[in-house]
């Protein structure tokens, strides 16, 4: 699939780290991921321009990692915890390692690599179970399925994204694109940058506005900060929900038949 979009190396985590190194079900545990990397970074470290993208496993389940060995110490952070998700504290304490090694991976490359692009996102969100029938309701459907987004440049200012709210993983290439290209270098892009704003994004499962969110699932609706709005009228949403998801499968069915 990477060689596929154009990438010309691709390692996994077994291959830049030693052979004892330990792994969950699903790759090498983080920051000795990050390590390998590094090294992998600086062995070819020419004064030429690179696209790396880099993958990380560990705060998947099932949270085995042992954290506590790593500087997490479970039981002075368990007692700041709400009484409801303390015995979630292996995945918290999985999440909060994996917070501080890609926090730290991502100062040491901006300290090496002065001019680095950098950009962090998620794929998806994880869900603890929260009381959310209660008057105590801990998420928000923003905080529940929305992931963040991470974006930093030496010579970014604050700013540079001011007039956006909203946005989605299909707008992230275009908004390399418009950072990194030569000016008036023309390029084909199904969806915009995150410098153009944007009023609805819909995927498969959710859809959110500069002041709605929704979850096609259950069709709930609320407010970005949380109000629950019982009146929307979803037809037009659930419309480009279908056309959207019409579209990709169209595209898949035939990317099949000419792979045969």
């Amino acid at each position: 699939f990477a060689k596929a979009n154009g990438f010309q190396n691709l390692y996994s985590g077994f291959d830049i780290t030693p052979s004892d190194t330990p792994y969950t079900w699903l790759g090498v545990y983080d920051h000795l991921f990050f390590e390998g990397i590094q090294k992998k970074l600086l062995e070819k470290n020419q004064d030429t321009f690179e696209f790396h993208f880099i993958y990380t496993t560990s705060n998947h389940a099932p949270y085995t990692i042992p954290v506590e060995k790593y500087g997490f110490e479970k039981e002075k952070f368990i007692k700041v915890l709400p009484t409801h998700i303390q015995k979630y504290i292996n995945d918290i304490g999985t999440y909060a390692y994996c917070d501080y090694y890609l926090s730290e991976f991502v100062h040491y490359i901006q300290e090496t690599f002065e001019d680095s692009l950098v950009m962090v996102t998620g794929d998806h969100t994880r869900r603890l179970p929260m009381p959310c029938q209660s008057a105590n309701k801990v998420h928000t459907l923003r905080e529940d399925i929305s992931t963040a987004f991470y974006m930093s440049h030496k010579d970014f200012d604050k700013g540079l994204l001011k007039s956006t709210r909203i946005g989605t993983h299909m707008n992230i290439l275009p908004t390399i694109m418009e950072l990194v290209a030569p000016k008036n270098h023309e390029y084909v892009s199904l969806f915009p940058s995150l410098f153009e704003p944007q009023e609805l994004i819909v995927t498969p499962y959710h859809w959110i506005t500069n002041r709605h969110i929704g979850f096609f699932k259950d069709q709930r609706v609320e407010t970005l900060d949380g109000c629950p709005i019982y009146d929307y009228n979803l037809k037009d949403v659930v419309a480009l929900q279908r056309a959207y998801m019409e579209v990709t499968g169209t595209i898949l069915r035939n990317q099949i038949k000419s792979s045969v």
